[in-house]
């Protein structure tokens, strides 16, 4: 088990549930890479922006990366 798929068709077959389960797994869909870092301090700021507007499914996405960040082997599973 290498924890991929077979082939290119997978994905496509796949996906409307791949991006749901990367969401529960990483707390995002995107690559760090592609998304850019980003820091405790800019997710606070974020946190307190969506407070603000009263949108609380928002800050609560972002206070859950924020708990990842701050103990990031923390909610991991190994998967063979």
């Amino acid at each position: 088990q290498t924890s991929r798929f077979g082939c290119p068709e997978d994905y496509e077959f796949f996906g409307k549930y791949i991006e749901e389960v990367l969401e529960q797994i990483h707390g995002q869909t995107e690559h760090a890479s592609f998304k850019g870092d980003t820091s405790s301090s800019e997710l606070n700021h974020a946190l307190q922006d969506a407070i603000k507007r009263e949108d609380y499914e928002e800050a609560a996405r972002i206070r859950d990366r924020l708990k990842k960040l701050e103990s990031p082997l923390e909610n991991r599973e190994i998967i063979d």
